[in-house]
Formats: structure tokens, sequence, C-alpha cells
């Protein structure tokens, strides 16, 4: 009998890691343009389905809200304890060793886009709820939903659109698209774009700047920029590239000019980072535009030269927000942090630079705002206001969040990691009583959006069970069929 137990828990490790490189496989990144069942582009809507159809697999009840968010419920129940999570990913980036959309297991690792965020944590909740199923621990008056969103590294407009037309929602969630031990503080999060829209007489400068764009998602530190140049004195472009040359080597950017078809061509390479962590990367466009404004101070007049002097002035290298004026900290959740995700250019010559602001959970959010436009509403720059989410912010002595550290410390052994504030936005803020719970252990590094993203084997299956535990636990608490069961859904 041992061995039989053995085998079957290894067939069903195997089956879920294969579920899992199936949804990887998926290059499930938003595209503009809406279809039918398919608001966010026909790769996020495939991923959908394919989640929904191993859902079924497993036993789940499935429903899919128009290509906006999938329901899954395992119980038949009133009381509704949920697990949000969602299938769409951002852009591959640059920097990959290995195609991220064809899954490898290398060294005990998934690697692939998405594997980690949030694909590979998702389908262990899915299987955890599956292992409660069959185990029969379920309660009678509780249904256990999985609800998956789409639009989670964009706009949000898939959880909005699910709450309007779901009949109920859960009184208590886990979301797995964060860290362990649990996230009991998430920052505000401010998205704006920033756009330089003034005319450029570039028949009057010495180099105009043609094209310049960068990065490929906000909430990502921009790994990659390019911009074109051209030089109206056409026998400069040799002493130019030099020039643009040594002004990268002493600035230690690494960097790449090329002349093409009487052009320059000058593309940096920077360091990929989640935007709540932008010390943990190397923006690129920041990079590129510190070049043109060194080359414009050597004496050539560059045709965006007003714009690259404010943005070195007000942004530049910092991501604190000092040199603009609108930095701020706080004990529970750190400092502000402003990240540029990307970069583009018009035909007009403006530019637009797409921003995420992760501000401290205790300051107000008009006067964040307001320092906010005070300081680059300027006479160079427009602010445009995209989106605004609330800070989350439980007690530590919460007793939903003693309960999830109670298993986390019960499955883990370890007594020591507290509770963690973030920068990142993950589906707590979605919905009441949410709380961002793994998967990713005190002692791994945070991969998410990052190039060779991957999963480990081992980390998956032991975030399998702490959420199988913790379902359990949350389901007893809830269910009127237990005696000491609390009112909490109300």
């Amino acid at each position: 009998k041992g061995n039989i137990g053995v085998t079957m828990k290894k067939q069903l490790e195997e089956k879920m890691l294969y579920d899992i490189m199936e949804l990887v496989r998926i290059p499930s990144v938003y595209s503009e343009g809406s279809f039918p069942g398919a608001p966010f582009g026909r790769a996020v809507a495939q991923c959908l389905e394919k989640t929904l159809e191993i859902g079924k697999k497993l036993g789940f009840q499935v429903k899919n809200y128009d290509g906006y968010v999938g329901e899954m419920d395992m119980g038949h129940g009133p009381v509704i304890v949920g697990i949000l999570g969602h299938c769409d990913v951002v852009p591959a980036g640059e920097g990959w060793d290995s195609d991220p959309f064809a899954p490898k297991i290398i060294n005990g690792r998934i690697y692939g886009r998405g594997s980690s965020d949030d694909k590979g944590p998702l389908v262990a909740c899915m299987y955890a709820v599956k292992k409660l199923n069959d185990e029969g621990k379920i309660p009678k008056d509780v249904t256990i939903r999985v609800i998956v969103g789409t639009n989670e590294e964009e706009d949000w407009n898939d959880i909005p659109y699910y709450i309007e037309r779901a009949k109920n929602l859960p009184c208590k969630s886990i979301v797995p698209d964060a860290e362990f031990p649990l996230i009991y503080c998430e920052k505000g999060l401010y998205d704006i774009d920033i756009i330089y829209n003034h005319p450029v007489t570039s028949n009057k400068s010495d180099i105009s700047l043609d094209e310049f764009e960068g990065g490929s998602a906000r909430n990502a530190v921009a790994a990659k920029a390019r911009a074109v140049l051209e030089v109206n004195e056409k026998e400069n472009i040799e002493a130019i590239v030099n020039e643009i040359k040594r002004i990268s080597r002493k600035l230690t950017y690494d960097c790449l000019v090329d002349i093409c078809d009487s052009k320059i061509s000058v593309t940096v390479f920077g360091k990929n980072a989640h935007a709540m962590n932008p010390d943990k990367g190397v923006n690129a466009g920041v990079q590129l535009i510190s070049i043109l404004d060194k080359l414009a101070e050597k004496g050539k007049c560059v045709s965006h030269r007003r714009f690259t002097k404010e943005f070195c002035r007000l942004i530049g290298d910092d991501y604190k927000g000092e040199k603009c004026g609108i930095s701020c900290s706080d004990g529970e959740s750190g400092c502000l942090t402003m990240s540029i995700g990307t970069y583009s250019m018009g035909n007009d010559g403006s530019i637009r630079m797409k921003a995420s602001i992760r501000y401290p959970s205790s300051f107000d959010f008009e006067k964040i705002r307001t320092a906010v436009y005070r300081a680059l509403n300027t006479e160079v720059f427009t602010v445009e206001e995209v989106s605004h989410m609330k800070p989350v912010y439980f007690k530590e002595d919460d007793d939903f969040i003693q309960m999830l550290m109670d298993v986390y410390r019960e499955v883990t052994g370890d007594k020591d990691t507290k509770p963690l504030a973030i920068g990142g936005a993950t589906y707590a803020r979605a919905i009441p009583n949410a709380v961002g719970f793994g998967p990713v252990f005190p002692y791994e590094a945070e991969l998410a959006h990052e190039p060779n993203e991957f999963a480990s084997i081992d980390s998956l299956i032991k975030a399998q069970q702490i959420y199988y535990r913790t379902l359990e636990r949350i389901c007893k608490s809830v269910s009127s069929e237990e005696g000491d069961a609390k009112n909490v859904c109300q």
C-alpha cells in the first residue's frame, strides 16, 4: 500500500507539472484589439480556455465570463472560499537563455514566462483543491472557488467585470501571486503617463532624434531602448559615433552603436526587473536619454535637448522620486518608488513614457497625486493619470493573518520569517478579505517579470502542501458544520 501511495503521489505531481508547462507554452501576453470572448487578445483567451479545460478534468465546475475571467468551483455550498490567480503574463523581454514560451525542466526547475507568475502557483492551488475534494474534506456548506483573471499584468479590467456579474463573492481568499509567509501590506499603486509634446524643428539641429522606443511593459523596468539619429552634416557621422561610444564607455553602459542608411542607431541594454523593485534593474531608457543629454553637453545641437535636459533633472536614474520632490516613506512599507516601463515616440516628435509609482500604505493618495502633478506637470511635460489602486493593509494580529501564518509555520518549520510589505499589486486589492500568500519562499529570489523566470519543482510541491492545509483550515473556520465555526462571512 505504501508503494502504491508513493506511486500515485508521484503521478499526480507529474500531471501537475505537465499542466503547468501546457499553460506556459501559451504566450498569453495582452494584445490590442478586442474580439468576442477575447477582450485582451486571442492568446490570453486561449490560455484561459486551457486553464478551464484543465480544471474540468480535475473535477471543477467551470464557467467563462466572456473571456474576462474564468470561474472554477469545487463543492456546492453557499459559503465561498476563494483563490485568485491569473493566466496572463508580461512580455518576455530581453535576456533569455531559451525560448520563454517553450518551457524546459532543467535541474529541478521549470523555465518559462509565467512559470512562477502566475501559472505554476495557480495550477498548484487547483491540485490542492482536487486533493481536498478527493478526500472528502470540503464541507457540504462550502464551495472553494478558483477565480482566474486575464488582465492582471495590464489594467485590471477583468476582475471588475466579474464582480458586476458574479452572484456571490468569496468571504475569504488567498492570492498565490506573492511571497511566503504572506503579504499583510501592499503599497498604493499609481500609474501615470508622462508626455513630452513640444514641437521640434529638426532642420535647425545638428542631430535630429528620428526614433525613440524602449521597454515592453509599464510594470517592468525597461531592459532595452533604441534611438535613431539623423545627422545633418553627413561627414560628421563617424565623429559623432565615436563620441557616443566614448560617452557610453565612460558611463559603463552596455551600448551598441551602428550606422544604418546614413543614420546612427543607438541601442542600450539594461536589466529587467519588476517595477516594484526598480533598484534591482537597470533602466535602458534612462541610460539612453542620459547619453543623448551628454552628447548635447558636448556642443552638439540635438533636436530633443529640452526633453533630455528636463528628464535628467527631474527623473534620471532616481527611482525614489527625490529629484522631483515626491519622495516619502513609512515604517510599514518603505519608500515610494517610481519606474518608467516604456518609452515611445510619435510621428510629431512627442514622447510618451508609461510610469508606475508605488507609494507607502500610510500616505494619503490625494497628497501623493498633488505632489506628482506639482513636480512633473511642467512647461516641458504633461501628466496623464491612468489608474490608481489603494493600498492593502492587515494588522499582523488579525485572525485570518494568524491562521495563514500558523499553517505556513507548521508545514515549513520556519518560525522566524515575518509577514511582508511589498510594492507589488496582487488581486488581494480586488475583493475584501484577500491576502497575498506565496508562492515565493523567503530563501528564493523573486523572478517575476525577469528573464529566465523559473519555478522550482520542489517549491511548487511544498507550496501545494501549504495551500492544501490552508484551504482545509479556512473551510473549517467558515463552515457551520463545525461546532466552533465563526460567522466570518457576513
